[in-house]
């Protein structure tokens, strides 16, 4: 099975200030688990992963006149990465 694993690197105020304690927050793919999305991010970033915290994300209704439809149910992930090491966010975008 193929699926998309990391969606994006989220970035917000909010999570900006995260980033100063070496937070960093990423959407996922909802059937990941956090083993997964630490293999995932030690490999693709070369940094040591020491928490991760997971929350799915509320299904929003859109109505497209008269169609109602949902948006894509999401998983968000905050990864802590150990305080010597850095994700360099401008090469990985």
């Amino acid at each position: 099975m193929v699926f998309i694993i990391i969606i994006n690197l989220f970035i917000t105020d909010k999570y900006t200030k995260l980033m100063d304690i070496n937070k960093y927050t990423f959407d996922v793919d909802i059937k990941l688990k956090k083993p997964q999305i630490k293999k995932i991010i030690e490999t693709l970033y070369e940094v040591k992963v020491i928490d991760i915290n997971t929350y799915r994300l509320p299904r929003k209704r859109k109505n497209f006149g008269n169609l109602k439809n949902y948006s894509l149910c999401l998983k968000r992930a905050i990864v802590s990465i150990s305080k010597n090491q850095k994700i360099n966010i401008i090469n990985n975008l």
